[in-house]
């Protein structure tokens, strides 16, 4: 039974290692650059035509860097009556960054048009400083699983850069992209830390600041966080330097994150701030129109693929959302089965990272619904921090039946399919609302 492409019958390991050798491929290059263009592109459409404060919680999240920049100390949310902002119980890390851009070029306050330059300024920089790192780290996951085989890096980069609802965060105010690109960070150092016999001592170093700063950017991070984190320990204690090892990724990880969490059990009672969260959604008046209760009302069918504004008003038609529904899912769910009705089989992944991508799913989707069970909405972008998973899962599953010219047209169409979206999806972000 013939391997797919990808692969060869020899170790993967040795294919990876042969791969590191040899430097990445010029197809595999000229793959990657030209999805982050297309990236940087389509996200600066986004940035540019979507209104101002018509993403998820934009306005609250500018709060916090004007907040940021008036006094020095962190925000605090919102209670009923009192002082604080709606996006204060999040962790710093996300508008420290944005802080730090606007301090070097945001406009002067009473300059005309300045709270919409400084929207469309700190947009930009979400998507070039974290969306171009989260493609980037996408494509360097996909290298390290499937070395060579430009086919499903293709649809992976396509399937995870393009998605409609992810460029229009990543091009957004929007603390998540940042989650997003620590945990493509996270696991990129799990799956290289899963197949290196051993790693110098400055990794685990690199390892725990990576943990840590993923828990100060985004309480979503927490999945990839617990699964890779153990992973990365489990790294250490096979170290020749055990305890320095050990002691660098625990105690470097506690430095960068601790502070945080200390303060909020300090500010809060409560480490997480969920309980915080939840009284502050319970004191609002039942028939406040929020734009986020409105998740409960649409499909999460329709949130896989792009809602788009604050109140969710700007969506593809229905037509839309369940013809891609069934290409993708189609062509996930069918490609295994027809690969071995032709005798095909997929390239075998290592055993160890198979089961760190299906744990860090696993986590991710029990978080999800979790949140949707006891916090206030069911949100898909929660997902989006294993999205590079998902992306390659869908890739390797829609690709598996076909093999050589026929396996390229396949990635290509299907890529073309995610890019006229989210070119679609462009023109829906600007539109009045409702439009389809």
């Amino acid at each position: 039974m013939p391997l797919t492409p990808g692969a060869s019958g020899s170790d993967p390991a040795e294919a990876v290692r042969a791969s590191r050798r040899s430097g990445c491929p010029p197809t595999e290059r000229w793959i990657l650059w030209a999805l982050v263009a297309v990236f940087v592109g389509l996200g600066l459409v986004y940035a540019l035509v979507t209104p101002v404060m018509h993403a998820p919680d934009e306005n609250d999240h500018l709060m916090y860097v004007f907040y940021l920049h008036q006094f020095p100390t962190l925000p605090t949310i919102s209670p009923p009556g009192g002082d604080g902002i709606g996006q204060g119980h999040q962790p710093p890390l996300y508008y420290l960054l944005l802080l730090a851009v606007y301090e070097l070029f945001g406009p002067p306050v009473d300059a005309p048009g300045a709270l919409e330059t400084t929207y469309r300024l700190l947009r930009v920089t979400s998507l070039l400083l974290l969306g171009v790192p989260f493609v980037l780290l996408t494509g360097l996951l996909c290298r390290q699983l499937t070395p060579g085989d430009g086919a499903v890096q293709l649809l992976t980069l396509a399937a995870a850069s393009l998605l409609p609802m992810f460029l229009h965060l990543a091009a957004s105010l929007a603390n998540g992209v940042m989650a997003s690109a620590l945990c493509a960070a996270l696991l990129v150092a799990a799956v290289s830390a899963m197949r290196a016999p051993s790693l110098p001592l400055y990794r685990h170093y690199v390892h725990g600041i990576l943990l840590g700063l993923a828990l100060v950017a985004k309480l979503t991070a927490a999945p990839v966080v617990a699964v890779c984190g153990a992973v990365l320990l489990w790294a250490a204690w096979r170290s020749r330097r055990r305890p320095a090892a050990v002691l660098a990724v625990t105690g470097t990880a506690l430095l960068v994150c601790g502070p945080w969490f200390l303060r909020c059990w300090m500010v809060y009672g409560d480490p997480l701030t969920v309980s915080a969260f939840m009284d502050s959604f319970r004191r609002l008046p039942p028939d406040l129109p929020r734009g986020l209760q409105l998740h409960h009302a649409l499909p999460l069918w329709q949130h896989v693929i792009g809602v788009f504004g604050f109140r969710q008003d700007r969506m593809f038609p229905d037509w839309v959302y369940w013809s891609t529904l069934v290409i993708c899912l189609g062509a996930f769910m069918c490609g295994p089965v027809l690969a071995r009705l032709r005798g095909l089989r997929l390239a075998p992944l290592p055993a160890r990272t198979s089961w760190l991508l299906g744990a860090a799913v696993a986590a991710t989707l029990l978080f999800f619904y979790l949140s949707q069970r006891s916090l206030v909405n069911l949100q898909i972008r929660y997902a989006f921090v294993v999205l590079p998973v998902l992306a390659f899962g869908f890739a390797r599953g829609a690709l598996a039946p076909w093999r050589g010219q026929a396996r390229r047209i396949v990635a290509a169409a299907l890529s073309l399919l995610m890019l006229g979206l989210a070119v679609w999806g462009a023109f829906l972000v600007g539109a009045p609302p409702g439009a389809a």
